[in-house]
């Protein structure tokens, strides 16, 4: 996101994935982002991740706002309902007073529920941007939302053209920003940013420290869109005892040679998914790019 979602005065903003409790202990969820909200400026809070059962996005982000004071994005599915449902749910969140969105497809559901699908990322981006010029398919709302609406994107080595099109599809669907599927090479990183340079949404750079060999191979095989070079799982093959500080080595190599490359100037934050460690990284991370002064 841009400057102004930031707690300090950085360009870059550092944000975490939440996944709601799956136990909805929310205590419990609270005591976690309190244990780092001073590394961060948002948190994006997951819908039912893997097709797995969760507590609402909605009502897990009206708690973190709420309860914990920390900005949230809420990620909203084409899964779960029509667009029927998918109305009400935005409508809803806008009257809780979530303000960022972020679109997604979303991830099939495991039996026994059944995914829905019935509308696609691009019309709810457009159906989220109609609402903010007051509209609907139903006719006029009484007060226009006003939703800062995200996406995701892929990253390559997955085709040019085709993260391209789609990104500028959703840019020009309503889209103001974007979270990236998380990235293992800085030239993976470099290329995204030329392939889509001319699309001029906010950029956020997804990281996921990889920290065991069997979710590093689990994600390189069956996740699609996410590539994890070879020489990284050598890595973590040759080294299991240390692969907590192999993949957060990784992570910090990745943001530094960033910096070196000057690449940090076209991104507007960082985003770190699947870590639950702590502050260790996210806090070196803030500190890093203050010393960047970028």
């Amino acid at each position: 996101m841009n400057k102004k979602y930031n707690q300090e005065d950085l360009p870059i903003s550092i944000s975490l994935e939440i996944n709601p409790p799956v136990d909805a202990d929310f205590e419990k969820l609270r005591k976690k982002i309190d244990s780092v909200s001073r590394f961060i400026d948002f948190v994006n809070v997951t819908s039912c991740p893997m097709g797995r059962l969760r507590p609402s996005a909605i009502a897990s982000a009206n708690f973190i706002q709420n309860k914990c004071g920390v900005k949230t994005v809420v990620n909203v599915t084409c899964r779960d309902n029509n667009l029927l449902g998918l109305a009400s749910d935005l409508l809803g969140a806008d009257i809780l007073g979530i303000r960022n969105i972020l679109a997604v497809t979303g991830d099939p559901a495991q039996s026994p529920s059944d995914s829905v699908f019935q509308t696609d990322v691009f019309r709810l981006i457009k159906l989220a941007d109609d609402m903010n010029e007051g509209k609907t398919f139903s006719g006029r709302i009484a007060r226009k939302t006003a939703f800062r609406i995200g996406c995701a994107t892929l990253v390559p080595p997955s085709g040019s053209q085709g993260i391209y099109n789609r990104l500028m599809r959703k840019y020009e669907s309503g889209a103001s920003f974007c979270i990236t599927q998380p990235i293992y090479s800085v030239n993976s990183l470099e290329t995204f940013l030329e392939i889509t340079e001319s699309i001029k949404i906010d950029k956020i750079i997804g990281l996921m420290p990889l920290t065991n060999l069997k979710m590093a191979k689990y994600i390189s095989k069956n996740v699609p869109g996410i590539y994890v070079p070879d020489q990284f799982l050598r890595a973590l093959e040759q080294n299991k005892e240390s692969a907590y500080q192999i993949g957060v080595a990784q992570i910090k190599e990745i943001i530094e040679k960033a910096g070196s490359r000057g690449l940090l100037r076209n991104i507007s934050g960082i985003h770190f998914m699947f870590y639950s460690k702590g502050g260790e990284l996210l806090d070196w991370a803030k500190n890093y790019l203050r010393s960047m002064n970028v």
